[in-house]
């Protein structure tokens, strides 16, 4: 993870748009942004990479009302077309 999100900048384009633009609610969001910059980087969803994605957003959000589950990133991943076979890395 931390080598495709290496040098990631946010823009509303992209990842971060894909993640914006479909529904405002901030833990979506930023499930829907991290998951397309690991698809992005040919990063496969196991089981250990979602549990570690779960931990990293709800540390990133920083939200006492905000806690990121295993289910949250697997239901989300899933619901925006995300998972499926690893695609080639953009370099």
């Amino acid at each position: 993870m931390a080598t495709a999100l290496d040098g990631f900048v946010a823009e509303e384009d992209g990842a971060i748009g894909f993640g914006i633009n479909r529904q405002q609610n901030k833990k979506t969001e930023f499930i829907r942004g991290f998951g397309a910059i690991l698809v992005e980087n040919g990063v496969e969803f196991t089981s250990p990479l979602m549990k570690a994605m779960a931990i990293t957003a709800t540390t990133v959000l920083d939200d006492p009302e905000v806690d990121v589950s295993f289910r949250d990133i697997k239901q989300t991943l899933n619901t925006a077309g995300l998972t499926g076979p690893p695609k080639k890395p953009l370099s």
